[in-house]
């Protein structure tokens, strides 16, 4: 009888320990490609994360993502959001796509900031970073020309 009790307190507390829990955590970045500090990165690249919460849920809209001055959110033609177990959709754990609105340029550093904030309002930390992409050291090339180079009688 004893055992019983230990087990019925048990399970009556976590009943009221599950209604009386407030999500106070937000939600977090990870798997930043290109990653904080790459170098080498193509211009053309794309931005990709994810992003996570542990417990009520990343808010969509407010997911915002900075890049050379440029904001990308849910809503724009530019980037993607999906949820990366849509089977169970809790909305705790998204993969983000971003396509930059145009090529970077050779060379250049470029800094990123996200930031969100869950269902319940906690906002997380601006997450920033940079990375730089790859560096144009090859010179251009020179070729077919009409007429050809010490062609006669043209």
């Amino acid at each position: 009888m004893e055992k019983n009790m230990k087990y019925r307190f048990l399970i009556i507390g976590l009943f009221f320990c599950s209604f009386t829990f407030a999500d106070t955590l937000p939600p977090f970045a990870d798997q930043l490609n290109p990653g904080d500090g790459e170098t080498g990165v193509p211009v053309e690249t794309h931005i990709t994360f994810n992003i996570h919460d542990q417990f009520d849920g990343v808010d969509l809209e407010s997911i915002v993502v900075t890049m050379d001055g440029i904001q990308y959110t849910k809503t724009g033609a530019y980037s993607d959001f999906f949820e990366n177990n849509p089977d169970i959709p809790d909305h705790s754990d998204y993969y983000i796509s971003i396509i930059p609105i145009h090529y970077f340029d050779y060379g250049e550093i470029v800094n990123v900031q996200i930031d969100a904030s869950d269902i319940m309002g906690n906002v997380m930390t601006p997450l920033a970073y940079s990375f730089e992409c790859v560096v144009d050291d090859r010179p251009p090339d020179v070729g077919n020309f009409e007429p050809a180079p010490l062609e006669v009688d043209v």
